[in-house]
């Protein structure tokens, strides 16, 4: 694709790609250089729609620990947790997503997976009909000629609420989601 090509395109554009194709970096290029605003979809996830079952993972985790100084310190409200998600910092989104495995290796039973996966394709679904309402507040509060939105693709798999691909693994014959809105895949 040319630059002119690049150029040519609507002013609202989607990046798709797996981890580390680079899409936080053309983004985060095209926000600082060129006045485009960035939209992250797992940003918006995390801040918005999981933010509460992120903090109680990490509270959980807390309270499990062997030494319970912070545990009790939490049961007293003399501390406060929170996480710290950034557009550049999305592991409290990926830690609550977990991995399948053995719980005794740091995986997740098969149930809690499952959950929170669900939880995710939920909220992965409302953070994408909150796109449109991102368009324009860019436009008009940010005065941002452009729009950009980044969404992760699996490395194999695949996270429900990503759009069904050959290759995609369902746990247990669970099938893939395909999002839709008002007959538009999104």
């Amino acid at each position: 694709m040319t630059y002119e090509d690049f150029r040519g395109l609507p002013h609202a554009i989607t990046l798709l790609g797996m981890s580390g194709v680079g899409k936080t970096v053309l983004s985060t290029m095209l926000r600082r250089d060129s006045n485009w605003f960035h939209y992250s979809a797992d940003y918006r996830i995390g801040t918005r729609y999981l933010c509460e079952h992120i903090v109680d993972n990490i509270k959980f985790k807390i309270m499990s620990m062997t030494d319970q100084f912070v545990a009790n310190l939490l049961r007293s409200d003399s501390i406060y947790i929170n996480h710290n998600i950034t557009v550049d910092n999305l592991e409290p989104v990926s830690t609550f997503l977990g991995m399948y495995g053995d719980p005794k290796l740091g995986g997740l039973d098969k149930k809690t997976f499952l959950e929170r996966q669900e939880l995710y394709r939920d909220a992965e679904v409302k953070s994408m009909r909150d796109v449109p309402r991102f368009i324009a507040k860019s436009w008009r509060l940010y005065g941002c000629a452009n729009f950009i939105r980044r969404l992760r693709l699996p490395v194999r798999g695949g996270r429900p609420g990503e759009s069904e691909r050959q290759g995609d693994v369902p746990i247990d014959g669970a099938q893939p989601y395909r999002l839709h809105s008002g007959g538009q895949c999104l």
